[in-house]
């Protein structure tokens, strides 16, 4: 079994990528002033959000824990300014300075399975925003991981194909993902579901105010079937 992302990595942009120049459109919107806004992506994958933020001109830094995402990080950042790459753990970034934004997209807030985790992320969020400082992120909730219970689909990749197959427990609250690839190769995936309530309510207790949540990227309110919540918080000034 390869670890999170080792092969995923390479090919990740091809089905995913387009999901970041969303979320970068999203995150502009909630900017709430221009000039030089510092950013820090975390959990930023190949750094797509990360790279599109930089050529609006903001400073940002992306961090992620897998170092093969991060390499691929690299080498698409090519002469671009304004845009680092850093293997690191969001839980605790070892970052020097304060920023503006802090995003954290895709459901990796997901990838964290337990609440005190999730709490120690908000946390540590918190300490690295400046007073007024933003934190965008989105994360799934149960709803996702029921529909998408047994679903399994083949996808074609270069010189092969990869099966991406998800099942759900319900009674351990844990999704599992597996990519098994043409060569035999596979990851294994787990996240965990985490309900609206339950987000906004550690947010808050950690000094957050909620400025705005939605269901999806056109910004429609949230409904009891959700089954993926946008949050923009922010750290009083």
């Amino acid at each position: 079994m390869a670890k999170n992302y080792q092969i995923l990595s390479t090919i990740y942009d091809t089905y995913w990528g387009s999901f970041a120049q969303r979320y970068s459109e999203l995150v502009l919107n909630f900017i709430p002033e221009k000039g030089q806004i510092t950013v820090l992506d975390l959990a930023c994958g190949t750094g797509s959000l990360a790279i599109n933020l930089a050529r609006n001109g903001f400073n940002v830094k992306g961090i992620d824990i897998s170092t093969e995402m991060i390499e691929v990080a690299n080498l698409k950042k090519n002469s671009i300014k304004g845009v680092e790459f850093k293997v690191d753990n969001m839980l605790n970034p070892d970052i020097n300075r304060k920023v503006d934004i802090i995003t954290c997209a895709f459901d990796s807030v997901n990838y964290l399975l337990n609440s005190s985790d999730v709490r120690k992320m908000f946390n540590s969020s918190f300490e690295l925003l400046h007073p007024g400082g933003r934190f965008i992120f989105d994360f799934n909730t149960e709803k996702a991981y029921r529909k998408n219970n047994n679903f399994e689909i083949r996808r074609m990749v270069p010189g092969g194909y990869y099966d991406h197959k998800m099942t759900y427990n319900s009674h351990k609250r844990l999704a599992q993902t597996i990519f098994e690839f043409f060569d035999g190769q596979w990851e294994l995936h787990i996240q965990k579901p985490y309900e609206y309530k339950e987000i906004t309510q550690i947010l808050q207790q950690v000094g957050f105010e909620i400025l705005f949540t939605f269901n999806n990227f056109k910004g429609e309110p949230v409904k009891q079937d959700s089954d993926r919540v946008f949050v923009v918080a922010e750290k009083p000034k």
